[in-house]
């Protein structure tokens, strides 16, 4: 996931997303210092991305967090894509 502010200042930013069924979270987290929490039960993800400065992404570094995911494509899947997550919500706390 990755957030980039071009004009203004963003406090509380969250983004809310979840995983398609059949994929796993294995729980690696890049940076490991980031507020990620997923829900095993509804498969959602949300990131506590906190402030985000007006230029990121554009002046500095975009914020981004990377996770893991896993699955095991059933016969009929074997070559066909995958959607790894589905559509993320951008969300002030």
């Amino acid at each position: 996931m990755v957030c980039n502010n071009v004009s203004n200042d963003i406090s509380s930013a969250k983004v809310v997303s979840s995983l398609p069924s059949g994929l796993r979270w294995t729980g690696q987290i890049y940076p490991a210092n980031e507020k990620i929490v997923y829900n095993e039960r509804t498969n959602q993800i949300v990131w506590d991305a906190g402030n985000i400065n007006a230029g990121t992404g554009v002046l500095t570094p975009p914020r981004e967090v990377i996770f893991q995911v896993e699955t095991t494509p059933q016969a009929n899947q074997v070559g066909a894509p995958v959607d790894l997550v589905n559509e993320s919500d951008f969300q002030r706390i």
